[in-house]
């Protein structure tokens, strides 16, 4: 058994599935996600207008937020962080990373949104 997650409206899967495939495809059991809650939609928001590095870095140090008491908050800034230290350390443009090595750097902030969570995700 197999999992895919695909953008059924994106424009490429025409020339990979039918009409009636994509149709079909776009019918089985949606998942709707939870609106995001606003105090995470504002923490983010506040990067929107900030568009050199430095900046960027100075906004993620504002402010501390607490593992149990703002987790989304904790796990958004740990993630920016994250993201900007890729940046300062020249990890991009990809070249020769593996992909395990992209796995592990890129797309780590997917694995720690679900620490607070009390179910094994190994």
């Amino acid at each position: 058994s197999h999992s895919f997650v695909i953008d059924s409206f994106d424009p490429l899967w025409k020339s990979r599935f039918t009409k009636d495939e994509i149709d079909e495809i776009r019918g089985l059991n949606p998942h709707m996600f939870p609106p995001c809650p606003e105090d995470l939609l504002y923490y983010l928001n506040q990067y929107s207008d900030i568009n050199t590095l430095d900046a960027l870095i100075s906004q993620s140090c504002k402010r501390r937020y607490d593992f149990d008491e703002a987790f989304d908050l904790k796990w958004a800034q740990f993630s920016i962080i994250s993201a900007l230290r890729l940046f300062q350390g020249n990890y991009f443009p990809l070249t020769d990373q593996t992909k395990a090595d992209m796995i592990r750097r890129i797309w780590s902030f997917i694995d720690t949104a679900f620490d607070d969570v009390k179910l094994d995700i190994r």
